[in-house]
């Protein structure tokens, strides 16, 4: 993967939301200078919210937000990753 983990790969991937919105004022003055939605700006999101929220909750929400656009909405890391387990469990790797 290029992000760092999975929660970064789908916020730089436009499923951002759930994580956006677990940030609080308070939280979010600890960012410092990070751009906004870059990937650096997500992974200090995620080293801030990791300490009080449910990533399980997150990534279920994540998840519904990609349902809702379809095939196209899945990110190409994500259909690669799949596509690999897949390979792994036919034995074609």
């Amino acid at each position: 993967m290029n992000y760092p983990n999975v929660e970064v790969l789908l916020c730089c991937s436009g499923y951002s939301k759930p994580y956006r919105d677990a940030l609080d004022s308070k939280n979010g003055g600890e960012l410092g200078i990070s751009v906004d939605d870059g990937p650096d700006y997500w992974h200090d999101v995620y080293q801030i919210k990791q300490r009080s929220f449910s990533k399980p909750a997150a990534a279920i929400e994540a998840m519904r937000l990609m349902k809702d656009k379809g095939r196209d909405g899945v990110p190409s890391e994500v259909q690669k990753i799949i596509q690999k387990c897949i390979a792994l469990v036919r034995g074609d790797e």
